[in-house]
């Protein structure tokens, strides 16, 4: 499974494939935590579906120190 993940200071972005999109919550925290060592909100997860395989994009908002 290959996975795109892009970050910054304030948010970030996760995509990933996969086949089978049950328990998808429990997929997306495991993948999140893989990069993440703070908390975040998620905002948004978009779904695209590309010859049976579904294509998940998660864009979350991360915690800043001030």
């Amino acid at each position: 499974m290959k996975i795109k993940y892009r970050k910054n200071e304030n948010w970030g972005m996760l995509s990933f494939r996969t086949i089978d999109i049950d328990g998808i919550e429990e997929l997306i925290r495991e993948k999140i935590l893989e990069k993440e060592t703070q908390d975040i909100d998620i905002l948004d997860v978009k779904i695209e579906i590309d010859d049976d395989v579904y294509i998940v994009h998660v864009f979350y908002a991360r915690e800043v120190d001030e």
